[in-house]
């Protein structure tokens, strides 16, 4: 609430170990107004390349309401705007958000780690709902 700067999420994150790859999606349900609206980013260990990602929303009639892309780290958003994940006009919407990478890890052990905050510091709540997850696997 009213606040713009990135936080970690308390559990949406997981470990890795070091000189090693893993794929991850991360399933991203929440809530918020379009005054508000949200940003994310994901944090790994020094070293560490974050490659290959995808990210896309879908609202609650899993109409698809953004697509981008990225290739380096920090704020990741929707439909390419300074990062801001657009959660339509009401705010009743939900929306779940998919992110998909790859982390490249380096001799750092460490955890890949989910930030989120408001896009704009609105004193209305965003919230990171219940079902909402983090699946990855190691490569091999």
């Amino acid at each position: 609430n009213n606040s713009a700067v990135l936080q970690d999420d308390d559990k949406l994150f997981f470990a890795i170990v070091a000189n090693t790859a893993y794929e991850f999606t991360i399933d991203l349900w929440w809530k918020s107004t379009a005054a508000a609206d949200m940003k994310v980013a994901i944090t790994v260990p020094s070293g560490a390349v974050l490659m290959c990602h995808t990210i896309a929303g879908y609202d609650e009639s899993s109409t698809v309401i953004y697509r981008a892309s990225w290739t380096s780290g920090g704020v990741i958003g929707g439909s390419g705007v300074n990062g801001r994940l657009d959660c339509s006009d009401s705010p009743s919407d939900q929306v779940m958000t998919t992110v998909r990478g790859i982390v490249l890890n380096g001799a750092n052990a460490g955890n890949v780690q989910l930030q989120w905050a408001q896009y704009v510091a609105t004193a209305v709540d965003t919230k990171v709902l219940a079902y909402s997850h983090i699946i990855y696997r190691k490569l091999v």
